[in-house]
């Protein structure tokens, strides 16, 4: 197994968010990633494989990115990152090559 940590900045995936006010941030994760040959690479993720810093604050909040997180992006910040790690699962005859994956976030400015 191969682990992403949202603290690692080489390897963690990373979204900017532009604006302020509160938010509702939702994530769809992949079940696994996939060569270019068809090759699968199962994915993994745990309740504290997601994080928001607001721009600025230095301060990095975990959440569980299984779960809709509601956030409130302050005015001076002027935005926040969110961070997502994961797990790779690869077995002992997973083929080497590039693999990717789709991962979806869904924000939602709450009222709207």
């Amino acid at each position: 197994a191969e682990l992403v940590d949202t603290e690692d900045p080489v390897r963690r995936a990373e979204f900017e968010l532009v604006g302020s006010g509160n938010v509702v941030v939702s994530v769809v994760l992949p079940t696994e990633m996939v060569s270019a040959s068809g090759a699968r690479l199962p994915l993994s993720f745990s309740k504290k494989d997601a994080a928001l810093e607001e721009r600025g604050s230095g301060k990095v909040k975990s959440f569980d990115p299984h779960k809709s997180r509601h956030f409130n992006i302050k005015d001076r910040d002027g935005g926040a990152r969110i961070y997502l790690g994961g797990m790779a699962l690869p077995d002992a005859s997973q083929p080497p090559g590039r693999y990717t994956a789709t991962v979806v976030i869904q924000i939602v400015a709450a009222g709207t």
